[in-house]
């Protein structure tokens, strides 16, 4: 295990993953788009856990306070002392912290890689999201707190803010999502509704231009994240959700929830305004998001660096594997 040094870094690049847990391959893609830029990059993992999995894996490690108002000025002055430059956080909940004080990091050089704040909660209230489709005449499904709201035979209760998949019930007949229900803190109805589970990554610029899209199925479920996901090509599709992305004025990588029904008829689920679990795959399929996000803060623009999607379908497997390091090295 690698601690953070206690020293400014002297030019070099140094970027903050938060919320590391063991997000392994996370931070092994982002180091490995920082080398591009420059050798000496340092992937420093944040954590709150100080013996979590990314605190043995990646080349430097801090052991964070937690992401909220009473810490910021803590995490400020150590992000300073450290010489972190660019952050990168990786859990929903903190992306509001990280968003709502982005002009006191700015102000001390330290640059955020967050969508701004009214898009991240438009995003993380999924009661708003579903809302603000409607809205905008976009296919995102019908959301409501009282169950009554909504038409439908059976039912979906989940928790109105965030995307943590491990609190949903799904197939519900209409009273038995109202029993449900009684066990959410804030919960929302929505029409079940079934067909192809799919997710879309995507990366945004700063003008909230959609500069690239990977579709995939989740072919296999395991912990509520696509363990089996494989990609596929569909340009009316990707059409579709450039518009819905860019109506959001989205920046970075998100990754979209869809269903397919029987119909071909698709129905958008949320949109989580960070990189999602089985992202990587989509990385793989050309869509190098932190490197774009890395050049963007770095020239500005990001439009002379072409896209070149991986067309051949392209099948990512998360198993468990082994590593080796040297104790205290």
């Amino acid at each position: 295990m690698v601690h953070f040094p206690a020293k400014k870094n002297n030019g070099i690049l140094k970027i903050l993953v938060s919320s590391a847990g063991s997000k392994i391959p996370l931070i092994a893609a982002m180091s490995d788009a920082a080398k591009r830029i420059d050798k000496q990059a340092i992937v420093v993992a944040g954590d709150i856990d100080k013996e979590c999995l990314a605190a043995w894996y990646a080349e430097a490690f801090w052991h964070m306070p937690p992401c909220t108002p009473d810490y910021l000025d803590e995490i400020v002055s150590a992000c300073q002392e450290q010489g972190i430059n660019i952050v990168i956080p990786t859990r929903d909940e903190e992306l509001l912290f990280w968003s709502q004080n982005r002009d006191r990091f700015t102000k001390h050089g330290i640059h955020l890689i967050v969508p701004a704040h009214e898009s991240i909660m438009r995003c993380y209230d999924k009661l708003q999201f579903s809302h603000y489709g409607q809205e905008q005449a976009l296919p995102v499904i019908p959301s409501a707190e009282h169950i009554e709201d909504i038409d439908a035979a059976r039912f979906v209760v989940k928790e109105r803010y965030g995307s943590s998949k491990s609190k949903v019930m799904l197939h519900l007949s209409r009273a038995d999502a109202r029993q449900a229900a009684e066990n959410f803190h804030h919960p929302i109805y929505q029409p079940c509704i079934s067909g192809t589970e799919i997710s879309a990554d995507a990366w945004l610029d700063t003008q909230h231009r959609v500069k690239g899209i990977v579709l995939r199925t989740r072919d296999k479920i395991c912990h509520t994240e696509a363990c089996v996901t494989t990609t596929f090509q569909d340009e009316g599709l990707a059409q579709q959700l450039t518009i819905f992305l860019e109506r959001l004025m989205l920046t970075g990588h998100v990754v979209t929830q869809l269903i397919i029904d029987e119909r071909g008829k698709i129905h958008i689920i949320e949109c989580n305004t960070r990189f999602g679990g089985a992202s990587t795959i989509s990385i793989k399929a050309g869509l190098d998001s932190f490197y774009w996000s890395l050049i963007e803060h770095i020239s500005g623009s990001v439009v002379h660096i072409p896209y070149i999607p991986i067309t051949l379908p392209i099948r990512q497997l998360r198993i468990p594997s082994d590593h080796y390091i040297t104790p205290g090295s």
